[in-house]
């Protein structure tokens, strides 16, 4: 079903408008800062964002328990669908990329920081979502979102930004390689593997060293609007890469 359920969202994502990305979490943010409120004498950030993700853990869980069985299973398919849906990011990376290419027209140090910025935000935005649905499913989606957008909420940003870097080292890793093997696999291969082991503080260096190396991009290289959809292009195919791994793994279990 997950596979399924995936492949739904990506194509809503895509096909469907989604909404404005700043109205779309401010009800998760306004939640996380009324917690915030309600806890304010708890000075430790992590027990905050515990009591934050409890209810959700409880209410998300629960239905998944309750639709598990018979009749029901179209009624869990769809939580699915629709709690996957709203963990995603709702503008695609391609629009972004166009909006982008607008404000960075002729401007290569700016062109260049959008495309490390892509990188990143493929993993916070899509791949870390997919993830954590694989491992948690509906609350591991939802989890991370709330997370991500908690890095807002001034009381635990810090925390959060914590939480979030420990949940993105593996899914980081797992879309370097997929980079790589949607890119130069000589070029990419070697920072993925020199960053492979390091902390969460190098997710980021580790996205985007192994992703212009997948690319071939130097230091020197100009940078323009093609370069900025070759990383796009790049991007997709690692996507369809990480879908095909998905599909075998879950034909596997099938079989």
């Amino acid at each position: 079903m997950k596979l399924i359920v995936i492949l739904i969202c990506l194509a809503a994502l895509r096909y469907i408008p989604l909404g404005d990305p700043l109205k779309r979490y401010t009800k998760l943010v306004a939640y996380g800062a009324f917690v915030c409120k309600l806890t304010r004498s708890i000075k430790v950030g992590w027990s905050q964002l515990f009591i934050i993700l409890l209810p959700v853990f409880i209410v998300v869980f629960g239905l998944q328990f309750f639709l598990a069985h018979g009749i029901f299973y179209i009624l869990a398919f769809i939580l699915n669908v629709t709690v996957l849906w709203y963990s995603f990011w709702p503008v695609t990376l391609e629009e972004q990329v166009e909006t982008g290419l607008k404000t960075t027209a002729g401007n290569t140090a700016k062109t260049r920081e959008f495309i490390t910025s892509l990188f990143s935000l493929a993993n916070s935005e899509v791949f870390a979502v997919i993830f954590w649905y694989m491992v948690l499913g509906p609350f591991g989606a939802i989890a991370y979102r709330i997370i991500v957008q908690l890095a807002n909420v001034q009381q635990i940003n810090h925390a959060a930004k914590q939480l979030k870097g420990l949940l993105d080292w593996i899914p980081a890793r797992i879309a370097a390689l997929g980079f790589v093997m949607a890119g130069d696999f000589v070029e990419g291969f070697s920072p993925w593997a020199h960053h492979l082991l390091h902390g969460p503080r190098v997710n980021e260096d580790l996205l985007v060293t192994t992703g212009l190396g997948a690319m071939n991009i130097k230091a020197k290289d100009e940078y323009d609007a093609e370069t900025v959809r070759q990383s796009l292009r790049m991007i997709e195919r690692s996507l369809i890469v990480w879908i095909v791994i998905i599909a075998i793994f879950t034909l596997g279990v099938l079989i």
